[in-house]
């Protein structure tokens, strides 16, 4: 089965709390009506195209997500895992910039994109995002792109993921990504958690912030 959020909260007490009203709230509509306008007019979350390479965004194997909450405690482990349950597919491995030396095998549908290439017209190039719990996965989703996700993390069972289970691959062609359900645990997060709620009325600070520029794109 799909991870579920009761998991999570062995994570850490006040994440866990934080998580909840998440899940409580997200999909109350709030903000300012600008912010709302901006965000709603840019994300829109598409559906898998399989005809394209599939970006996979690589962790630190000695941070915590990956240690504590994730099924693949090693990065060559989860890219042998995609390249074996996918031979059709071909996928672009971007390893961490703290964890460039990171070991990964010889795969014959597998390229490595150094962490020194941008980021986003590697991502620009893929049909779908496959990862563990990286924040890079909400980024992601954040530029529209659709994300399976094998690890725990504030997006598990919000619907801004597909969460997946390592003893049971998912079925590419059945992948599916709830774009109203996405985009309404984003907004929520990014405004609600991330920027000063006092400040959510001022245009400047709108203009000028990482959600702004993000919405961009």
């Amino acid at each position: 089965m799909p991870f579920k959020n009761t998991q999570y909260k062995k994570l850490n007490f006040i994440q866990s709390l934080q998580l909840k009203k998440l899940k409580q709230q997200y999909l109350k509509k709030k903000g300012t009506p600008l912010l709302k306008r901006i965000f709603n007019n840019r994300v829109k979350i598409l559906q898998p195209d399989l005809s394209k390479p599939i970006f996979v965004p690589l962790q630190d194997e000695g941070d915590t997500n990956i240690t504590k909450f994730s099924p693949f405690k090693k990065m060559d482990d989860f890219v042998g895992y995609l390249s074996k349950n996918y031979p059709k597919q071909q996928f672009i491995v971007r390893p961490h910039p703290l964890f460039k030396d990171v070991y990964i095998g010889k795969y014959n549908n597998v390229e490595i994109d150094p962490p020194s290439n941008n980021y986003l017209e590697t991502l620009n190039q893929c049909g779908l995002v496959m990862g563990i719990n990286s924040t890079t996965l909400l980024e992601s989703a954040l530029y529209n792109k659709p994300v399976i996700a094998f690890g725990q993390s504030i997006g598990t069972g919000t619907g801004v993921f597909y969460d997946a289970d390592k003893s049971a691959p998912p079925k590419l062609k059945k992948v599916k990504i709830n774009n109203k359900h996405a985009c309404a645990f984003l907004y929520f997060l990014l405004a609600k958690v991330q920027m000063k709620q006092n400040k959510l009325g001022d245009y400047n600070y709108i203009m000028k912030s990482r959600l702004f520029d993000l919405l961009q794109g």
